[in-house]
């Protein structure tokens, strides 16, 4: 009877750790998913052409690629762990008040926002860029929100052609002469104080 009780612990035993080294290698196997799952994900992030920032549910920054960098000013390691309202100070450029940051309204809605029209980035040294951004909630397996993206741009070039567009059309429509602008499609698609005038409409 001893023997078989022996016996019988010894063939537990084997199987115990048998099971054991069956849920380390699982454990390891899931280790190297998620750590090649997490560079594949930090790679992609750091290709986009636009700046991308990412938090967790705390508005604390857990990565910014390469293009965030260069228009906060701050690098990964100085940026990595802080609240995101030091990192990404925005104000509107109109009123020079602080704007509201769209990380805060993903984490209390829940939905994607973009950012109100005229905002302006205060870089770390203090210069001031105008941005246009979106933000969504990153959704873990379970539906939950587990962090937020942010992917914001230097819109500089374009507003500069679009106050230049606007200072032309502004002097067109200083002329006394009717001056009507066609798309190729026949659509009006300026119409000057002048045509007003000569037209009645």
């Amino acid at each position: 009877e001893m023997d078989m009780d022996i016996t019988a612990q010894r063939h537990a035993e084997r199987e115990l750790e048998h099971y054991r080294d069956h849920l380390e290698q699982l454990v390891k196997e899931r280790t190297s998913q998620l750590q090649e799952s997490e560079q594949r994900w930090a790679t992609t992030l750091s290709s986009i052409g636009d700046a991308v920032i990412a938090t967790d549910t705390q508005s604390i920054i857990t990565f910014i690629n390469p293009v965030a960098e260069e228009l906060t000013g701050w690098t990964l390691s100085e940026a990595q762990n802080k609240p995101i309202n030091q990192i990404f100070r925005i104000i509107n450029e109109n009123t020079r008040q602080p704007a509201e940051n769209p990380i805060v309204k993903v984490l209390n809605q829940g939905v994607v926002m973009g950012l109100a029209n005229h905002t302006l980035l205060i870089r770390k040294n203090g210069v001031e860029i105008p941005i246009d951004d979106s933000a969504a909630p990153i959704l873990t397996a379970n539906g939950q929100t587990g962090g937020v993206v942010l992917v914001f741009r230097d819109i500089t070039e374009r507003k500069i052609t679009q106050e230049a567009l606007q200072r032309q059309a502004d002097l067109i429509d200083l002329s006394p002469d009717a001056i009507i602008v066609r798309a190729l499609d026949g659509t009006i698609t300026f119409w000057s104080k002048g045509a007003e005038k000569l037209y009645g409409w």
